[in-house]
């Protein structure tokens, strides 16, 4: 079905609409509100009654998340009636990205690849990469074959002689209807009481 440009302004806004609460936070449990949306039906513009998996609404987040909007209109195939079929060159990169990255999701390993320039978003589509690995049982997150490298503590005598400082991006939040990222920041150091016996008995002792 080719749809206009308005008409897939309509569509996106119908899709935008069904996870502006979660892109808000305005519900408790984001989880319990996919399961529930999940299980109904929906009028939809242009394409009927429709009923969506969680997995696709977690890909509507993805989208508006990378591009508002735009990221949620329908899209049109331009080689609708050929096959996608993805390269032998093209099969051996996904599936050693895979296995060097066995935490990713399909969809940030399909985003890495992208970024990085092993693949085009114009000849391989996400959901071509998604079947892909699936079929090669290489879809979930290979969580047992990630490795946790050896960490080493560090020890100080004396308290802020080592500091550490960190940050993490948080939700997405509306300013005067303007979508704003939020950031976390904090930075820490040892408490009196991780410094070794030895070197408290000699602050102690000391007059």
């Amino acid at each position: 079905m080719a749809l206009t440009e308005e008409q897939k302004m309509e569509v996106a806004l119908f899709r935008f609409g069904l996870i502006a609460p979660l892109l808000n936070n305005q519900v408790d449990d984001p989880k319990a509100y996919l399961e529930k949306i999940s299980t109904q039906v929906y009028d939809v513009p242009y394409y009927g009654r429709k009923e969506y998996c969680e997995k696709t609404f977690r890909r509507w987040l993805w989208d508006y998340r990378k591009n508002n909007l735009e990221g949620l209109k329908p899209q049109n195939r331009k080689d609708k009636g050929c096959s996608r079929v993805i390269s032998e060159a093209v099969a051996e990169k996904i599936i050693a990205f895979r296995h060097e990255n066995p935490g990713l999701s399909v969809m940030l390993l399909y985003d890495r690849m992208a970024k990085e320039g092993l693949l085009l978003r114009s000849e391989v589509s996400y959901h071509s990469v998604y079947r892909f690995l699936k079929k090669k049982n290489l879809a979930r997150p290979l969580v047992d074959k990630v490795v946790v490298k050896d960490r080493k503590r560090f020890a100080y005598d004396e308290i802020n002689r080592m500091w550490q400082g960190d940050m993490m991006t948080g939700p997405y939040m509306l300013v005067n209807g303007k979508k704003k990222p939020t950031y976390l920041f904090a930075f820490m150091t040892a408490p009196a009481w991780l410094l070794s016996p030895s070197s408290l008995s000699n602050k102690i002792s000391r007059p």
